[in-house]
């Protein structure tokens, strides 16, 4: 062998040594990220899963497996401050766990699983992977969305569709693609059909919309009316489909008492809502 041909295999050799380090090094990184990813997702399910069905009760918990229960069947007498689509998943929640606590309550653990998820996607898009692990972790050991998350509330759906609606938002100025504008409002109509202060999304998204505008030096024009035309129209159709069934049930006057309730309830007679918990049968 001629010096020439063994320094070519030698740098061949030392070529694929180095090519095989680096892809070695790569599908090492890619295992921790997904092992990390799987680590987060499973630990954050079997935290809010343990002793799921403990007898511990909320009033609020309560009064959504009546009331969800009932609008199954076409009653919509009960709390009709609240809106419909929260109770709707309780309700179906309730009828298929048959006094199940630990299968009532299960569906919420995924919806918060979901929410941890998102919030990872939304840090890993804009800090990188392990900032996404970080916040994910911090989101589910947040004492208020651990303790809401192991009980048929409307705050896991909540949670989870203004999560939704952030990461499409974010999303939407990140690649300004009006897609994005539409999933953004769908998710804030949702979150309307599920919980009255989703209403605070509106003025928060205009906001962010001028700030960003201003921040580009962009002027207001039609592009960007019909983008959030998209949006805010797309969120008020799917809020006005989650009262579907009241409208052919009971017709205007049942969209014209929704109102009337929210009302009463939260200004009229905020003084007079008491909460409760029962623990083991005790008040």
């Amino acid at each position: 062998m001629s010096i020439r041909q063994f320094w070519a295999k030698l740098n061949l050799n030392i070529g694929n040594t180095l090519l095989y380090y680096i892809i070695s090094n790569m599908k090492v990184s890619n295992l921790y990220k997904t092992a990390s990813i799987l680590l987060l997702i499973i630990s954050s399910f079997l935290l809010l899963i343990y002793k799921l069905d403990y007898e511990y009760f909320f009033t609020d918990e309560i009064v959504y497996v009546q009331t969800g229960r009932n609008l199954l069947v076409g009653d919509y007498t009960q709390s009709r401050e609240v809106p419909m689509l929260g109770k709707y998943i309780v309700g179906l929640t309730a009828t298929f766990a048959h006094r199940n606590i630990f299968l009532l309550r299960l569906p919420f653990v995924f919806m918060a699983v979901a929410s941890v998820f998102i919030v990872f996607l939304i840090l890993k898009e804009r800090y990188g992977h392990y900032w996404g692990i970080l916040g994910g972790f911090l989101y589910i050991f947040s004492p208020f969305t651990y303790s809401t998350s192991r009980m048929a509330m409307l705050e896991p759906l909540n949670n989870l569709l203004w999560l939704c609606f952030h990461f499409f938002y974010l999303r939407f100025f990140m690649y300004k693609k009006i897609r994005y504008m539409l999933f953004a409002g769908v998710f804030i109509g949702l979150g309307m059909a599920t919980k009255i202060p989703s209403i605070v999304l509106y003025p928060f998204s205009l906001l962010i919309f001028l700030m960003y505008l201003k921040a580009k030096k962009l002027k207001f024009g039609l592009d960007h009316l019909k983008e959030l035309l998209t949006m805010y129209g797309a969120s008020v159709l799917v809020y006005g489909l989650s009262y579907l069934g009241l409208f052919l049930k009971e017709g205007v006057d049942g969209l014209i008492k929704v109102p009337q309730n929210v009302y009463d309830k939260y200004l009229i007679k905020r003084d007079l809502v008491g909460k409760a918990h029962i623990v083991d049968g005790k008040i």
